[in-house]
């Protein structure tokens, strides 16, 4: 539904949210909008891009939610149309980067970005604060993704591994490819806004968009940085599964090893023969129990030298 038009000296901003067709519609006959950019308005979960059209652009991008209880990040889709004069924000659900600026507008505390005291409020001063509001929340979320990864390897290594340990790496990995995926789209569509052939700000605008792409470089530089970290948490999660296995293996067979001695002295006193040394030694039997004692005690002692116990 359409839940805010605003208007201030030339410039109309029209904000969209959980768009149906009757809207699409309606943008199309107040706007004249292209029915390819309005086919995707009711569509969710489109592939973030920057779409060019004589006299406006269609543009989609996501924010990136944490959400620390569950150690995941979801991601919210913003649409947006935008003119010299007009600007169209669409969104499924609501959008905090959107609804703060609506409200400041509306409460007249909105002013440019450059040269505020001689310049009137433009599309490109809130499509600015949009880009940068959407795009600083980017940070938290890579900072939480950077404490979950630490915990990950504080746990691996403090021996508190736990079955889930592994579902968790490859859980938190395929969320921080997901986060890439919206980002690194995010970044070329900055990009394409700031070719001067776009004309949709003027000059003075550029240095200030120009710093919104440098951010989003960042942040995909850090994302790349965790995603090899969780990729070598992984191979270190594996090759330490196998140490543990492997000692345990050795401890099993060190431990079979001294019970096989064990036994086999008594299985020696029980062959069914007549003539048998010390058959008939009346400390035959305490001295058997003492032969498997100082057998287990020195094997004991050799596979704990060895590290096997």
């Amino acid at each position: 539904m359409i839940a805010d038009i605003l208007t201030q000296d030339d410039l109309t901003w029209v904000d969209v949210v959980n768009p149906t067709s009757e809207d699409a519609a309606e943008l199309e006959r107040r706007f004249h909008f292209h029915h390819l950019a309005l086919e995707n308005v009711t569509h969710k979960h489109q592939r973030p891009k920057l779409d060019e059209y004589p006299g406006y652009s269609y543009v989609v991008l996501y924010a990136i939610r944490p959400h620390s209880d569950h150690r995941h990040a979801s991601t919210s889709e913003l649409q947006f149309f935008w003119g010299r004069t007009v600007l169209v924000t669409i969104h499924p659900q609501p959008f905090p980067e959107v609804d703060d600026l609506i409200n400041r507008a509306r409460d007249g505390a909105l002013p440019p970005i450059v040269d505020a005291a001689n310049r009137h409020l433009e599309t490109a001063d809130i499509v600015y604060r949009i880009l940068d509001g959407v795009v600083d929340g980017y940070f938290p979320a890579v900072d939480a993704l950077a404490e979950w990864t630490d915990d990950i390897e504080e746990q691996m290594f403090a021996g508190q591994r736990r079955p889930q340990t592994l579902q968790t790496i490859f859980a938190l990995r395929k969320g921080l490819i997901n986060v890439r995926k919206v980002v690194a789209p995010g970044r070329e569509v900055i990009n394409g806004m700031l070719r001067h052939d776009q004309a949709l700000f003027d000059d003075v605008y550029y240095p200030y968009f120009q710093d919104v792409y440098d951010h989003t470089v960042r942040v995909i530089d850090s994302l790349d940085t965790y995603r090899d970290l969780l990729g070598t948490a992984l191979d270190t999660y594996v090759s330490i599964v196998s140490n543990d296995v492997n000692q345990t293996v050795k401890t099993m067979t060190a431990v079979t090893a001294i019970l096989m001695v064990d036994a086999l002295i008594p299985a020696i006193y029980g062959m069914n023969f007549k003539y048998i040394p010390e058959l008939e030694w009346p400390l035959g039997y305490p001295y058997s129990l003492f032969l498997m004692v100082a057998a287990t005690l020195l094997l004991t002692l050799i596979f704990r030298r060895i590290r096997w116990l």
